[in-house]
């Protein structure tokens, strides 16, 4: 018991020092963002229609990569689906395969021909 809490104890310590150092992160990306805001709305950019647009666009490109990655599900799905039918092919022949080789198997113990064997050799068009 005192180690599962030891464990957690050590996890929850190292999450909160990840937490801390990631907003610190934060707040300089924020500060720099205002930054460079105040700086183009001095410049007289329209700043809110600005990141308006950039939101657009980024929502495009997020919606292209779902987009993108559910065709490549589609496509993995479909391939699967056709792997699974031509096992499922293989395994209905496999009975037939096995039907024959045993009767192979009995025509060469005893020495007997089939009837296909026969007519092939006997036939002969040259003669």
């Amino acid at each position: 018991m005192n180690e599962k809490v030891g464990r957690h104890k050590g996890a929850v310590e190292t999450l909160l020092h990840e937490q801390k150092e990631l907003s610190r992160l934060l707040n300089i990306v924020q500060q720099q963002l205002q930054r460079h805001i105040t700086a183009l709305e001095e410049e007289g950019i329209d700043t809110d229609r600005f990141l308006e647009e950039f939101q657009r666009r980024e929502q495009e490109r997020n919606q292209q990569a779902l987009n993108q990655q559910q065709r490549q599900s589609r496509q993995k799905n479909s391939s699967g689906n056709r792997n699974s039918q031509k096992r499922q092919r293989q395994q209905e022949e496999k009975p037939r395969n096995t039907e024959n080789q045993q009767k192979d198997r009995r025509s060469e113990k005893t020495g007997e021909k089939s009837k296909e064997d026969s007519t092939k050799r006997d036939f002969n068009p040259y003669s």
